[in-house]
């Protein structure tokens, strides 16, 4: 009969643990979704709410903007060259610029940086970035970084070397 009593006891005290558990996690969750230290929330609810807007917020796709990749600077032997590509792997056409930069971050040439208009989808467009010396490719569109895949690739005559990928 104790044995039951003891096992009895031990189910209510451990349901009784769990419900305060819970009830302590809520009541910190409704303290802690006070939108300002020390501001008190007309009730818990309206905290909680404002707590998971912002929550939904940092969890929302970002807005369409100015996007800049670059790749690593890469020294490159007298006969080695770099060409700079970007591909549109997005669904609408993209105006994309492209550019190959020296040490000193200036365009290796005088007419770059390269702006192709309507990139469409799917499509790569390149530059070459000259050969010789300490070298990067920049790449600039507006929209979302995952719009574009953009590399550099460092090429010995028409042997490929390495790619970089640029981010």
């Amino acid at each position: 009969m104790t044995r039951r009593l003891t096992d009895h006891l031990v189910k209510v005290m451990g349901t009784a643990a769990g419900v305060a558990l819970i009830v302590g996690v809520f009541g910190m969750a409704a303290v802690g979704a006070q939108q300002k230290p020390g501001a008190i929330n007309t009730t818990p609810i309206d905290g909680l709410v404002s707590k998971l807007d912002q929550i939904l917020s940092l969890l929302s796709p970002p807005a369409p903007g100015p996007v800049r990749l670059s790749t690593d600077s890469v020294l490159l032997g007298f006969t080695q060259g770099l060409r700079c590509y970007a591909t549109n792997v997005g669904t609408t056409p993209l105006s994309v610029e492209v550019n190959a930069l020296d040490h000193l971050g200036k365009p290796v040439w005088d007419n770059g940086p390269f702006v192709f208009s309507e990139l469409p989808a799917g499509a790569t467009a390149g530059v070459y970035g000259g050969e010789g010396g300490l070298k990067r490719c920049e790449f600039s569109f507006a929209g979302l970084p995952q719009q574009v895949r953009a590399s550099a690739t460092i090429l010995t005559g028409t042997e490929l070397v390495a790619s970089i990928i640029a981010r």
